[in-house]
């Protein structure tokens, strides 16, 4: 399982309330052609582990990373311009 604090919870939150187009859109977490993670706008899939945030589905993890992430933290870390999320094995 993973471990999504409480301030990326609310980093996620606005994300969505700013950039979904409808209320079935959530933000799903994905892996990138450069070998990083990152996220896309998405809608729920059958094995998906879903985040919520005051009852708003603000993640979506495929099942294709729960082993790889499990026991991992997304947190929010802050530099120099902006905020960015960050995947940590605490």
């Amino acid at each position: 399982m993973v471990k999504v604090t409480d301030k990326a919870r609310e980093e996620l939150k606005k994300l969505l309330l700013s950039s979904a187009r409808d209320a079935e859109t959530s933000i799903r977490l994905s892996y990138g052609t450069l070998g990083q993670f990152g996220l896309v706008l998405s809608r729920e899939k059958d094995g998906d582990e879903v985040v919520h945030s005051h009852g708003l589905k603000v993640l979506l993890i495929g099942n294709e990373f729960l082993r790889l992430l499990d026991g991992m933290t997304l947190d929010v870390a802050n530099s120099q311009s902006e905020r960015e999320f960050i995947i940590t094995r605490k």
